[in-house]
């Protein structure tokens, strides 16, 4: 075929859009389908001579052109083909004909402004409009009644709307405003009705308000909601009893157009049914009970509501001893108390048995009740709560102790009367809460074990640390912690039936509690213990008793000294004493003189035997015994060498044959049938004092008497210096003293070992040894013994030795002895509580916690720290004002990390223990590198 043949060929073919509301943008996107375009050919056989195709769809124009290709095929041939555009408007309105179309609308209303506000609450804003369109036929008039706005003022309405293309929903005009012109007629019967009806009121306060309240009040009392409130206005009428009703008041009112106030609406009427007086009254005086803020009405009908109780001591007394029939109050007139009720009615007789309603009123301090009010015959339906202020105590730790009183013993020894005889009646006495014990001192970590134990507390105490304390009461409200675990004494003076002092105490008691919101004391119950007097005697009384005691024996003139017995000595008992007891030893007989001698002491025992106290022996002596006829033989006789040799004479070279008897300084013999022995006593002849001592024995009819005399005149022995130099001396620490374990400054005379050898060495003895040149920094020390004349002590002479090899500090330390006992990890002891290591352990998982310590004690920080409670310096250490971080005191500890002038030490956990970390200074002040860790306790296990 030619173009020609095409060309005629496709003259015959038109196309078409399916439906008007086809858009272009449809038949795209259908690509010519049939049910989006109509192909229409006007030649019969068409179809015999060509195919016919569409491709290539596209939008032009704003969308509103469809474009596409035809393509005609030789069916013979398929070659030979021709394409065509075609261009298909579709059937949409131009913006140019919308907008004649939306300036054409109009609208009209017969609506008052209040009118159409009824009908836009109700969603009908169409209904009060016209609407004329003269192109209704290809746009709708779409309004968007939410933009509608009511002008009152200018009796107006404004809007929004626009127009839509019939055949085409998203073809729509812009948006137009229109404003159109209301009614102006005022509100009508019909319109004040529907106002009337959507008005709503109630009453307040019905409870509490009563008719009369009502009709004087009318709106003041009322709660009214007016939805329109901006049409009309409402206009209070009468308010009356509706006739023969207790409860209802009928009221009335107008409402006014506030468009025009001489348009009033006709009265509308209200009922309103309320409570009975005196129902209403019973109300009021319970919101008044229940402490609501009352009204000028209420207030001059119910008055104050209040509750008393007829005891001015109640705060001071515990909330079980509150009775309901003294609490009184005060009510209006005709209402009365119907029901009054304890919160636990009963008392029990046993602490034991109390209910825990009961133990929470003791310890909060408030008597809980309940009760009803009434008018005549009409009781109100609610039950009010009340309380009576006591005194807050604690049952547990309190109540339960009351009678702690009577568990409590006079300390029967020395100490503790000598301590209470020095005090006064009411002296401050220290209750210790751990083991319930009165002593003479506070309480002090480091001297707790040397306090002076008055009281015993005899019950049992229970388990763990218990929060009783006792209370000096005229402390208490000044200072609480100055008067907790204080008692006052009680001192009876003697009478003259008993006629030694009674000792006892009084105190309040206590709960302590970290929380002061937590602590009680009772200043109400005065406790007082029984009073008891001492049947002991102090220790000077003591050692004075056995200093007055007169010792004898009972007819000893007519008793021979062989014959005497200790048992036979007077006293045997100390009388009026029970505690005392005598102790004889050392009884010796002296046959030849007639005497006795022996040693005595007073001993003082406890309750259960143990000693309280015991004197030092005294020597004693009693003369006055009967003697045997041979015993009569030594009287006047005494001993002396025989001739003048005795000054030329050492004792050691005396002669026995030499020595003689004398009386009267002539010389004598013993009678006849006497036997007479004359020897001297081993080892006493003294070169050095010139002595020397002769035994005389006398013996008849078996009977054997000695008795040695001292003579004395005998030349005397010198050592001279030379010899003294002479003698050699060995120094050495004893065998069972390991070197290296003992540190110079802790060496001990009994640790050294010190003999002589040579001539002369065996007449002198050690008398004494000192250290010189004590280096713990070296680990030296020198030995310096003296030796003194056995029988000459102004003879002596000194030998020294060096020491070495024993336990070295290593280090010059300021101080020796912290350092002994920082190396031992004994510097720092703990004698805290549970509660207290949480402190310690807090700070030791604080990296920026370093503790400082002033003269011993462990602060927080430096002076205005708080200190940490359980952990002490060693008692050991004599002066522990010598352990400072900070303060006046030279520091002489600090840890390892600090550098600069930061101060203070470390808390740390190692190897399951927490403790103190730090490092010493030398004398120089400068730290010394060695680290140290002082244990505390264990690490907790959970």
């Amino acid at each position: 075929m030619t173009d020609a043949d095409f060309d005629e060929l496709f003259s015959y073919v038109s196309f078409a859009y399916k439906t008007k509301s086809t858009s272009a943008q449809d038949l795209v996107a259908a690509k010519g389908d049939d049910t989006v375009l109509s192909k229409i050919k006007n030649l019969q056989n068409f179809d015999e001579f060509v195919n016919m195709t569409l491709s290539d769809f596209s939008v032009e124009n704003n969308d509103r052109t469809a474009k596409f290709k035809v393509t005609l095929t030789n069916k013979n041939n398929p070659d030979n083909k021709k394409e065509y555009w075609v261009t298909l408007d579709d059937n949409r309105l131009s913006a140019e004909e919308l907008t004649q179309a939306l300036n054409a609308v109009e609208f009209a209303s017969d609506k008052t402004p209040f009118q159409l506000s009824i009908l836009k609450s109700e969603g009908k804003a169409n209904e009060g409009f016209t609407i004329t369109n003269p192109n209704d036929k290809t746009t709708d008039v779409v309004v968007d009644w939410s933009t509608l706005v009511i002008n009152k003022e200018n009796k107006t309405a404004t809007f929004t709307y626009k127009v839509i293309d019939k055949n085409f929903d998203n073809n729509f005009s812009a948006n137009k405003e229109a404003t159109v012109n209301l009614s102006n007629a005022n509100l009508s019967a019909d319109d004040f009705a529907l106002i009337g009806q959507a008005i709503q009121m109630s009453v307040t306060n019905p409870e509490t308000t009563s008719r009369a309240d009502l009709i004087e009040h009318k709106q003041a009392d009322l709660t009214v909601v007016n939805p329109y409130a901006d049409w009309a206005d409402i206009e209070y009428g009468e308010f009356s009893n509706v006739e023969n009703s207790t409860t209802d008041v009928k009221g009335l009112f107008k409402l006014v157009d506030k468009e025009n106030a001489e348009n009033k609406s006709a009265d509308n009427e209200r009922i309103f049914t309320m409570l009975s007086d005196d129902q209403v009254l019973l109300n009021k005086v319970a919101q008044r009970i229940k402490g609501k803020p009352a009204t000028e009405d209420e207030e001059a009908v119910a008055g104050e509501i209040f509750y008393t109780y007829d005891d001015e001591k109640i705060s001071e007394k515990d909330a079980q001893e509150v009775v309901k029939e003294k609490i009184q109050f005060n009510l209006p007139d005709g209402v009365e108390i119907n029901t009054l009720e304890l919160l636990t009615p009963e008392v029990p007789e046993n602490l034991s048995d109390y209910p825990q309603e009961l133990i929470d009123d003791i310890n909060n301090g408030a008597r809980r009740f309940t009760y009803t009010i009434k008018k005549g015959d009409l009781v109100l339906n609610e039950t009010f709560t009340g309380s009576i202020q006591t005194h807050a105590s604690s049952y547990d730790v309190i109540l339960l102790n009351r009678n702690i009183n009577t568990k409590y013993e006079l300390v029967q020894n020395a100490a503790a009367k000598k301590a209470l005889d020095a005090l006064q009646n009411e002296a401050v006495l220290y209750f210790d809460y751990t083991n319930r014990n009165i002593y003479a001192q506070a309480y002090d970590a480091e001297t707790a074990n040397q306090r002076t134990l008055l009281f015993k507390y005899t019950g049992e105490l229970p388990e763990g640390v218990t929060s009783l304390s006792f209370f000096d009461k005229e402390l208490v409200d000044e200072n609480y912690d100055d008067a907790r675990n204080k008692v006052n004494l009680i001192v009876e003076e003697p009478t003259e039936a008993d006629g030694a002092k009674k000792y006892g105490f009084s105190f309040y008691l206590g709960k302590y509690d970290r929380n002061p919101l937590n602590r009680r004391y009772d200043q109400y119950h005065n406790l007082k213990t029984a009073t008891t007097a001492f049947d002991i005697l102090t220790t000077e009384e003591i050692d004075a008793k056995l200093a007055s005691i007169q010792f004898d024996y009972p007819n000893k003139e007519n008793i021979f000294i062989h014959d005497s017995v200790v048992t036979g000595i007077t006293p045997q008992s100390v009388e009026g004493f029970p505690k005392l007891e005598l102790v004889y030893d050392d009884f010796k007989q002296f046959r030849v003189d007639g005497y006795i001698t022996f040693k005595v002491k007073l001993i003082q025992r406890n309750a259960d035997g143990s000693i309280d106290y015991e004197t030092a022996f005294a020597d004693k002596k009693i003369e006055g015994f009967q003697i045997t006829e041979l015993a009569k033989e030594y009287i006047d006789l005494v001993v002396d060498y025989k001739n003048d040799a005795k000054a030329t004479t050492l004792p050691s070279e005396a002669n026995i044959d030499l020595f003689q008897l004398y009386k009267n300084s002539k010389k004598a013999t013993m009678s006849w049938d006497v036997v007479t022995v004359i020897s001297i006593v081993e080892g006493s002849p003294n070169d050095f004092t010139g002595s020397i001592w002769i035994d005389v024995q006398a013996s008849r009819d078996g009977e054997v008497l000695n008795k040695a005399y001292e003579v004395t005149g005998f030349k005397t022995k010198e050592i001279s210096d030379e010899e003294i130099q002479a003698i050699e001396a060995t120094i050495s620490l004893k065998d069972t003293v390991v070197a290296s374990e003992v540190y110079p400054s802790d060496l001990k005379a009994d640790m050294i070992n010190a003999t002589l050898s040579g001539a002369n060495s065996e007449f002198f003895e050690v008398s004494e040894i000192t250290f010189q040149d004590q280096n713990d920094a070296n680990g030296t020390a020198k030995a310096v013994v003296k030796f003194q004349n056995k029988f000459k002590a102004d003879q002596t002479f000194t030998k020294e030795a060096e020491l070495s090899g024993l336990q070295a500090l290593g280090a010059d330390f300021a101080y020796p002895e912290m350092a002994k006992l920082a190396k031992a990890g004994t510097l720092f002891e703990w004698n805290g509580t549970d509660a207290d290591k949480q402190a310690i352990i807090a700070s030791a998982n604080d990296p920026k916690s370093f503790p400082a310590i002033q003269k011993g004690t462990f602060l927080t920080k430096n002076k205005k720290g708080t200190p940490y409670k359980g952990i002490i310096v060693n008692p050991a250490l004599a002066d522990k004002n010598i352990v400072n971080t900070h303060g006046g005191q030279t520091t002489n500890l600090s840890y390892e990390g600090l550098k600069g002038s930061s101060k203070g030490v470390k808390f740390v956990l190692k190897d399951g223990k927490y403790g103190v970390s730090f490092q010493l200074f030398d004398t120089a002040g400068e730290k010394i590198q060695e680290s140290f860790f002082n244990p505390l306790f264990d690490a907790p296990t959970n």
